[in-house]
């Protein structure tokens, strides 16, 4: 996934010649010639990054490589038509091995068999005279498209009609279009899939009749108008064989960007746009264009290095060719990258109707044609005609090409934002005065039933709406209104600013209350008035905005909500409730402002990362450097911050000065180095010991060596291991009520482990008096130290030994190698810096996770854990950024401009959600409402839903069984939909929900005015512990939970049947397999004693012969993916078919839901 880091590009805009051209091919011979690479990865709506200009096409999906290469470019375009399949317009299938094509009477007729099911499409062609071979153009509809006929028929060139309408109708029936006779299971493709297709079957059968069929298909152009613009450019971007594509007004959903599209006005966005063209999972991206990881610039870069001419019309507002404008320049930067800026050109001309092309823009049609149809080289092709000379067109894309983003960043300093209630505005006797809790200030304006206008303003004042407002800036404003617009007949108004002509603003439809943008311009600063009027019954209006920010209030209020939610989010105040929360910083830090500030907001207790060691502090026998340290420890008493003394002793030589280590010129005794360890201990425990709560006392004395159990030095050579016992004890004498410190690294690896418990049992032994061990904690991503931690806490529990993570961080740019085989990466890992630039999402994503389950870890041990300690502040700070060579680092919780990652946010909200857990475990079988703002925000719209559509089937449970229908996840929706489509199935399970939030959700709301036929039922993943085993107290809450929940159904539908499903087997923790195996055997004994419980358990269809979950099943061990729900789906349609019948034609379940923080 895509890391939005900008690096600076150089790129020589010149006019191509042949020497700059060398080598990069006109044409392929192949229609996807990226096959061989694997799919990128394609993370649900909810894990994509918000990237509001225009994607990095060079960028590769996952961010680990930026490539301005062409020998990269097969790759990187492979990746952008997956994204586009993915998320825009489903699969393209591919060739079909049966294919046969003729020849006969000016026809082509190929006929394509698949699945028993074969398709015939025909096309006419129009051959010049002679022999041929001849370039060819394949028109939608007609030979030539829209274009003029004899711009092809004057040069010889052969005209071939594509009649899309034998793969697919204009406005497809889903399920029962021609092309679904081959591809049943592709239902859910767009038509711009389909008849992409469809174009490719043409030519293989180009190539199939090439001795009876004259045709050079080295020269081959498509090309088409409007919507059928949109399917020549998805054509051409889609088969490398064809030459030349030739968009001719293709809009929205075409040439044009739909991010740059949203912030225009009555134009074709990518929530309006025909839904019949497109996969209905791309709409979840209606009002969230920025999660979109690709754009229309990288659907017509998907051309290159072929030729792409498009052109435009501005007289039609709909087609929103300001956004076709700014969309090619960012196109154009591909081809100028690879130098060969001649092969794309764009016209946007006005003055002519629609698909009629003016003589003004023939010239650049006929060039193109020329130069790539014909291999004319002297035809200039070096056209970029638009009527947009004051259009910011770089801002959207320069952060790719120069290195420095001048997209607008909303703050206070930049952004200026004029509301108004539509209420308190002056409006005539037409308008009526409605209330809704949900508007703002309660009320709205709706204009009087049956009052329509949608050719013609109304007149009059009885019919206006007036808004005076005042801006401050010579700027662009964004005209926004927050409305309620139901569907498409009642989703309109007229509008216009001060003197201007009115304009309508349409396609506003919404889901509830919603901002919509109507229109923008340019104001002057000053008084202005806005003048609303009706257009179409039904309207909602609630508020207006009017902003120089593009995307409107919505982003601005989330963003600002955003950072309000992390002004108040402290560490301290959540994690620290369940052990202490510190860092280990430099004595510089704290003088900052900055860091201080975010020291005191979120850390209980702080170590000093270096004033304090032996060497920094006690430089010479009788000499001390206390200044460093002081100033630490003034910080933290001024602040009532704990501090933690590090450390007393370091035992290894190169740690430990001269004076130590010798006496009178001689290796020290025995007696003189245990004295001076004491001294050095009661002097800083007499200084500190007020702050200090925790001493780390001696630091690292175990050897790494397989001989011995210490490491060889001074201390453990002169006196064996008396040297910690008599450095624990002194501390004990000096600061009686602190907690005394063994630390260490990797002691949670088994080998040292083994040396780590031998050690501590022998200081026990011995007296020592060791409260805890100190494990330095730093991690390396990926590398799975969950098993060995929790073993190593187990082991330490049972010695009576706390422990404290005394240094924790991540390196997500890994160091292990640099020690590997004698150290013979050393030179190559010098120069590798992946991340310099910024954290790809992906590896974000795998941070976040990772620290997500250290600390559900910790938490499961917080009764062992006394302290976390992160070691630096910030990811600027982090001693990984230059040991054990010099990179760039993202390791800690917060970024180098101190903000919180979304690694921060997990910990806090794990941490949040638990307390709530907690404070509800007083209660068995209760019913817990979720406190996050996102579930109460879920619990409406599942509320909502409940009177929506027609519901038979009833789903309820956790994210296991919210994901198969949730539209975040378009591929196990659209598989929802074909298991259960006739059957009016709802989902209204809830990511996170134990048995108790379930009851709780049933309880308010979700059950009231449903009349179900049939119950489906599966719960309780999140009853049971995310680490570790559970026990029998578990056992019964699961039980109990699933009895209680069907006991609610059944208050509410006596009679209805529930169809009860088994927990599934889980390998996230294995050492769960005996408790799931204990509930399902009571749920199975509840099952069989109430026949009206329908019992399904498919847990040996799951698993493999080990008991493994089998591959594919599940990609984290615990959520089911596509082949899962398969199996389940499988198993749920028998037991539905007997309680209802065969499933009807026609579906009438209530639109899918998602998750409402996305």
């Amino acid at each position: 996934m895509k890391c939005y880091a900008f690096i600076f590009l150089t790129v020589v805009a010149t006019n191509a010649t042949d020497s700059q051209a060398q080598g990069i091919p006109l044409v392929y011979d192949a229609e996807h010639t990226g096959a061989k690479f694997a799919a990128p990865a394609l993370p649900q709506f909810d894990k994509l990054p918000i990237v509001r200009p225009l994607p990095d096409p060079f960028e590769w999906s996952d961010g680990s490589v930026r490539s301005i290469e062409f020998k990269d470019w097969r790759r990187r375009r492979a990746e952008i038509k997956a994204e586009i399949e993915h998320y825009g317009i489903g699969k393209k299938p591919g060739r079909p091995q049966d294919i046969v094509a003729s020849f006969k009477d000016d026809t082509l007729t190929v006929k394509v068999t698949h699945n028993g099911a074969t398709l015939t499409l025909t096309a006419e062609v129009q051959l010049p005279d002679g022999d041929g071979p001849f370039p060819a153009v394949i028109g939608i509809g007609r030979g030539s498209g829209s274009l003029p006929s004899d711009i092809f028929s004057d040069r010889d060139i052969a005209r071939i009609a594509f009649n899309f309408s034998q793969v697919m109708a204009h406005t497809q029936k889903r399920g029962q279009e021609p092309i679904n006779r081959l591809y049943p299971d592709l239902t859910h493709i767009g038509a711009y899939s389909a008849w992409s297709w469809g174009v490719s079957r043409i030519i293989d059968g180009l190539e199939l009749v090439e001795n009876e069929l004259p045709i050079d298909r080295k020269h081959l152009a498509v090309t088409g108008c409007s919507f059928a613009g949109k399917m020549a450019l998805f054509a051409g971007a889609f088969d490398e064989r064809i030459a030349l594509t030739i968009a001719q007004e293709s809009g929205g959903g075409g040439a044009a960007a739909w991010r740059v599209s949203q912030t225009l006005g009555n134009v074709e966005t990518l929530g309006n746009t025909s839904r019949a063209w497109f996969i209905e999972d791309m709409f979840q991206f209606s009002n969230a264009v920025e999660r979109l990881p690709y754009d229309h610039h990288e659907l017509m870069a998907m051309v290159a290095p072929r030729a792409l001419l498009v052109l435009g019309n501005p007289d039609y507002e709909w087609l929103a060719d300001e956004s076709g404008y700014v969309s090619c320049r960012a196109a154009h930067e591909v081809w100028k990258t690879f130098r060969i800026p001649d092969r794309f050109g764009f016209s946007i001309v006005g003055g002519h109707q629609h698909c009629q092309l003016p003589t003004s823009q023939r010239p650049e049609v006929e060039a193109f044609v020329d130069k790539f149809l014909l291999g004319d080289k002297d035809a200039i092709t070096t056209v970029t005609k638009h009527p947009f000379q004051s259009v910011e067109h770089k801002m959207w894309y320069d952060g790719w090409t120069t290195g420095k983003s001048t997209f607008p960043v909303p703050d206070a300093t930049n952004v200026e934002t004029v509301y108004a209630e539509a209420e308190s505005a002056k409006y005539g006797s037409l308008w009526l005065l409605q209330s809704d809790p949900k508007a703002s200030g309660e009320k709205y304006l709706t204009i009087k039933p049956g009052l329509n206008s949608p050719t013609t303003v109304p007149s009059g004042e009885a019919a206006a709406l007036t808004i005076p407002f005042n801006v401050t800036r010579d700027a662009k404003y964004y005209l926004f209104a927050r409305v309620n617009c139901p569907s498409a007949d009642d989703d309109s108004f007229w509008i216009k600013i001060d003197d201007g002509k009115f304009s309508q603003a349409n396609g506003l439809t919404t889901n509830g209350w919603e901002w919509v943008k109507l229109d923008s311009m340019t104001l002057k600063p000053g008084d202005h008035t806005l003048t609303i009027t009706y257009r179409e019954d039904g309207a909602l209006l609630d508020r207006i905005a009017l902003t120089t920010y593009p995307f409107g209030p919505a982003v601005l209020q989330a963003i600002q909500k955003e950072a309000d939610a992390h002004k108040d989010r402290s560490l301290k105040n959540t994690v620290g409730k369940r052990f202490k929360i510190g860092v280990g910083v430099g004595h510089q830090v704290v003088q900052d402002s900055e860091d201080a500030a975010l020291i005191r907001k979120h850390f209980q207790i702080l170590t000093p990362e270096n004033c304090m060691k032996p060497q920094g502090i006690h430089p010479a026998e009788d000499r001390w450097n206390f200044e460093a340290t002081d100033a630490f420890f003034d910080f933290a008493r001024k602040h009532e911050l704990e501090v933690v003394g590090h450390c007393l002793v370091w035992a290894k030589d190169d740690r430990t000065d001269k004076w130590m280590m010798e006496e009178n010129g001689q290796v020290v005794s025995r007696e003189k180095l245990l004295g001076r360890i004491e001294n050095h201990i009661n002097t800083l425990a007499q200084r500190y010991g007020d702050a200090v709560t925790m001493w780390d006392v001696v630091n690292e004395a175990i050897g790494d060596s397989s001989e011995g159990l210490l490491r060889d030095s001074v201390y453990s050579r002169t006196t064996g291991m008396d040297f910690i016992v008599t450095a624990f004890k002194t501390a004990r004498s000096a600061d009686p009520d602190a907690l005394l410190i063994y630390n260490d690294y990797n002691g949670h690896k088994p080998d040292k482990r083994k040396k780590l418990i031998e050690l501590l049992t022998k200081l026990k032994d011995a007296g020592a008096p060791v409260d805890a061990y100190g494990m330095q904690g730093h991690f390396e991503l990926g590398d799975n130290s969950l098993a060995d931690l929790r073993e190593t806490f187990d082991e330490l529990r049972k010695l009576d030994i706390k422990v404290v993570v005394s240094e924790l961080d991540i390196d997500v740019v890994k160091r292990g190698r640099w020690w590997a085989d004698g150290g013979k990466y050393r030179e190559e890992l010098e120069s590798f810096d992946p991340y310099k630039d910024g954290m790809p999402a992906e590896i974000e994503q795998q941070l976040t996770d990772q620290y997500v389950e250290l600390f559900k870890l910790f938490d499961d041990y917080s009764d062992v854990i006394a302290r976390v300690s992160f070691w630096n502040l910030h990811d600027g700070q982090s001693w990984l950024n230059y040991f054990p060579w010099n990179r760039v680092n993202h390791p800690l919780l917060f970024d180098r401009n101190r903000q919180p990652k979304p690694a921060f946010d997990a910990v806090y909200e794990l941490f949040e959600n638990q307390k709530v857990e907690r404070q509800h475990k007083d209660s068995a079988h209760a019913a817990w409402q979720r406190d996050d703002a996102n579930s109460r925000e879920a619990h409406k719209q599942l509320v909502a839903k409940t009177r929506q559509g027609t519901i038979d089937v009833y789903f309820q449970g956790d994210s296991i069984t919210r994901r198969w229908g949730a539209t975040e996840y378009p591929e196990l929706l659209a598989h929802w939909k074909n298991t259960f489509h006739g059957w009016n199935a709802a989902n209204f399970a809830w990511g996170g929900d134990s048995t108790h939030h379930m009851l709780w959700r049933m309880q308010n709301g979700e059950l009231d005015g449903v009349a179900p036929k049939v119950i489906c039922l599966q719960a309780g993943a999140n009853n049971l512990p995310w680490t570790g085993a559970a026990n029998e107290t578990h056992v019964d809450d699961v039980v109990g939970g699933i009895q209680a929940i069907i006991a609610e159904f059944r208050s509410r539908f006596p009679d209805v049947p529930i169809v009860l499903t088994a927990m599934f087997p889980r390998d996230q923790n294995t050492e769960l397999a005996g408790t799931i195996d204990a509930i399902n055997k009571q749920l199975q004994t509840i099952s069989k004693a109430n026949g009206n419980i329908h019992w399904i358990n498919i847990n040996a269809k799951l698993v493999d012969s080990d008991g493994k979950l089998s591959p594919g099943i599940s990609s984290d061990g615990i959520h089911l993916d596509q082949p899962g729900y398969e199996v389940w789906g499988r198993a749920l349609q028998p037991v539905l078919k007997k309680l209802l019948g065969d499933p009807a034609d026609v579906d009438h379940a209530p639109s899918p839901t998602g998750n409402p923080g996305l």
